[in-house]
């Protein structure tokens, strides 16, 4: 059995002589819900431009299921990975459920319905609706249902939380999560650091283009290592259900 969903080794990237990446080296196992954390411009949506192959690298340097991703065709990828961007899809009239039926085009091999994927994401009161008429929220699950009905081994979301009211961040880390419980890999950009220790059981923090930590969440966000990457001040508690907590505050306060 093949433990490891993804492997990197040795990811260099640069823009305009400027590193991005510098010899990024981590592996995320089969079945593990891990979230890529950092200030703003160290190279999170870089890593998951590599892995929706937006992005390519001349040496083996990415590996799906140890099958170097060079070797693997774009119209093969959505076997292996679906993703959920920051598209702007409220521009387009089509329907909800013409959305999530693109999933299918991705992967003739997916054994999920439009209809399944339309119960698991609990949106069947907008399957009918266009997507110009709905929410940034709704559109979000309404990507994520086209992901779902995909059915890739990997999913992959670009800050699927970031713009959305309380409600709808909720319920897509909740729909994630019950994802990952059936054995589903997820790999998420988010920058809600307490949405990373309640959802997220790995976490991967970045810095400067480098990984300055990687493990379980509860390692990574300590107070100390969020300090050094994000130059703020935090303490960690926990609430009265359990649940860590981190409060932020500079030296003034």
């Amino acid at each position: 059995m093949i433990s490891q969903a993804i492997k990197i080794n040795n990811l260099t990237c640069s823009y305009s002589n400027k590193i991005i990446l510098k010899n990024i080296s981590f592996t995320v196992e089969n079945g593990n819900f891990t979230a890529i954390c950092g200030p703003n411009g160290v190279g999170k949506t870089t890593i998951i431009k590599y892995l929706v192959k937006e992005l390519n690298t001349k040496s083996s340097s990415i590996f799906l299921f140890d099958k170097d991703i060079n070797q693997i065709k774009q119209k093969d990828l959505p076997k292996y990975i679906s993703y959920v961007g920051q598209n702007d899809f409220n521009k387009y009239s089509f329907t909800v459920k013409e959305l999530i039926e693109m999933g299918k085009y991705g992967n003739n091999e997916s054994k999920i319905s439009t209809d399944e994927a339309i119960q698991i994401v609990d949106i069947s009161h907008l399957k009918n609706k266009f997507i110009n008429s709905i929410s940034s929220g709704e559109i979000q699950l309404a990507q994520i249902a086209r992901a779902v009905c995909q059915d890739a081994k990997i999913m992959i979301l670009d800050e699927p939380i970031s713009n959305l009211d309380p409600y709808h961040q909720i319920k897509i880390m909740e729909i994630l999560r019950a994802l990952n419980k059936n054995n589903k890999t997820i790999i998420c950009v988010l920058h809600d650091l307490n949405i990373v220790l309640k959802y997220c059981p790995y976490c991967l923090l970045l810095k400067n283009g480098n990984i300055f930590k990687n493990g379980k969440t509860e390692d990574v966000l300590k107070p100390n290592n969020i300090s050094n990457v994000y130059n703020i001040n935090c303490e960690i508690f926990k609430t009265n259900h359990g649940q860590l907590q981190l409060a932020f505050y500079n030296n003034q306060c």
